[in-house]
């Protein structure tokens, strides 16, 4: 499978990865798909990341188009149900064995875990190369404006909102996946 992807940096850094070839892989609790490089299908989103990483840091932003390839066996998108079914059993039964297993592991485990390790965690045992994941977005500027409700549940509150914004996030496992890199903005 062929992929055109953006990536939404700074220009320093858009340099050093278009000299390179390569990119530094992002992690930390924060980014939600672990360990990678961290992308989007939709330019304006990586536009809309480049500006507000620039305008934080008084830099210059930039982006980056990627075009990668992948086996599609490879491929792990969240958004999907059979791999959400698959990421939830695997939690669940490694949960299930925490929980059945000294206390002091599930101490160790609850201090330790997040969905970010949890994911290199099944990457580890899978050898997936791309993870995908539409994720609510919502500017901390409008949410006192918007409020929205994570539910199925029928909501009679004219304040609440269901239809709120979303981005799609890759994240890429290997450099060895990208073709082609070049800038864009």
């Amino acid at each position: 499978m062929k992929l055109t992807l953006f990536h939404g940096t700074l220009e320093d850094d858009a340099i050093n990865i278009l000299k390179e070839r390569r990119f530094d892989f992002s992690s930390g609790d924060k980014h939600l798909l672990g360990t990678g490089i961290y992308l989007y299908e939709d330019v304006n989103h990586a536009e809309v990341w480049a500006r507000m990483k620039a305008k934080h840091f008084r830099k210059i932003p930039a982006v980056l188009e990627l075009n990668i390839e992948i086996n599609d066996e490879k491929y792990f998108n969240l958004d999907y149900r059979e791999p959400q079914d698959d990421f939830f059993n695997a939690r669940c039964s490694f949960f299930k064995k925490i929980n059945s297993g000294k206390k002091h592991d599930k101490e160790k485990v609850d201090a330790y875990y997040t969905d970010s390790k949890f994911c290199d965690f099944l990457v580890g045992l899978s050898g997936d190369e791309l993870l995908a994941k539409t994720f609510v977005y919502v500017n901390k500027n409008d949410r006192p404006l918007v409020p929205v409700r994570y539910t199925n549940q029928k909501q009679t509150d004219r304040n609440i909102t269901r239809h709120f914004r979303t981005e799609k996030q890759f994240c890429l496992k290997k450099n060895e996946d990208i073709l082609d890199i070049k800038r864009i903005l």
